[in-house]
């Protein structure tokens, strides 16, 4: 359970590097790796602050004057040829999260980047700003059961959920220069993950259109039935195309939320007979909440921002 493991050490692995055609590194489990094992936890090469889509003059010039004294830096692959620093650093880079002015931080971390890319991952990717005495880590965990000999993959594009097997391929080689070939988006005869991939994206993007309608009437129990029902059937297609997080965090978070509307509701009856009702609400609302602190503690460690939130809602639950 998610709460016990909270104060358990990180559990020992191995990984091996192979060179594949076509691919370049790729990172092979040599031992089993259970689900929530810590795989990395890396400081920055360096970063950039205030990063701008293109990149500004500033931005550029943080890059030259930094990149040079990383010659790791120089190793990393680039969708550009030739390579140049600043492509390198726009290949490579990982989101730091925000700075006390809004502006975006982004860096560089050698290891991380030798992670290779897939639609369904084994393993997710965050920066955690709580850790190394508030300086932050990167940290990689393994979202799944890994077996010996396979290979250890995150998702490059954790806003491309739900999208089709064309957008995320789009997506890719615009900005790193590859098509993916992961076992959602290979639809050769033999591989019906991947032929059913598309339908249950299609499937995925309508439900969580008609979630995200703020027209649902949930001061009725009609209108929130309708709704829970719409959410647990997106839960239902993410489980089945493997997408753990932050898809299906997503998800049971909002189908948290609404359980704990229903115990606002069963608590407003405010009458003996609501006192079972009540009861029942609660325990369906934590029963919910912590298979998303699991799952949290599962992908983003104990000390996550996201983690204590996840505690502070479980929490009110009980007041």
């Amino acid at each position: 359970m998610s709460l016990q493991r909270l104060h358990i050490p990180n559990v020992t692995f191995g990984t091996t590097t192979t060179q594949i055609p076509r691919k370049g590194l790729d990172l092979i489990a040599t031992m089993h790796i259970s689900r929530g094992a810590l795989l990395l936890a890396e400081t920055a090469l360096f970063s950039v602050s205030n990063v701008l889509e293109p990149f500004s003059r500033s931005n550029q010039r943080s890059i030259s004057a930094q990149a040079p004294q990383f010659p790791q830096f120089q190793t990393l692959v680039s969708k550009a040829d030739p390579p140049t620093d600043e492509s390198r650093f726009e290949t490579n880079n990982f989101d730091m999260g925000t700075d006390w002015n809004g502006g975006k931080t982004r860096g560089i971390f050698f290891q991380a980047s030798r992670f290779n890319h897939s639609c369904v991952p084994n393993a997710y990717f965050v920066w955690n700003p709580e850790l190394n005495k508030g300086q932050g880590l990167l940290t990689i965990y393994a979202i799944q059961d890994i077996d010996p000999y396979h290979e250890i993959l995150v998702n490059y594009r954790i806003d491309d959920w739900y999208k089709l097997k064309d957008a995320c391929q789009a997506g890719l080689n615009d900005a790193y220069g590859f098509l993916c070939d992961c076992v959602a988006c290979q639809r050769q005869p033999g591989h019906q993950f991947g032929a059913k991939s598309d339908a249950r994206r299609q499937r995925m993007q309508a439900l969580k259109t008609q979630i995200d309608d703020r027209n649902w009437n949930l001061n009725t129990p009609r209108g929130r039935e309708a709704k829970r029902q719409n959410i647990n059937k997106l839960i239902d297609n993410i489980r089945q195309e493997g997408l753990i997080c932050p898809a299906l965090a997503e998800a049971l978070d909002e189908l948290g939320k609404l359980a704990k509307d229903e115990l606002g509701v069963a608590k407003a009856a405010n009458a003996m007979s609501a006192a079972a009702y009540v009861r029942d609400c609660r325990e369906i609302a934590l029963q919910i909440a912590r298979e998303k602190l699991d799952l949290d503690v599962c992908c983003n460690g104990s000390q996550s921002p996201v983690v204590m939130a996840a505690l502070e809602f479980i929490w009110d639950l009980d007041d």
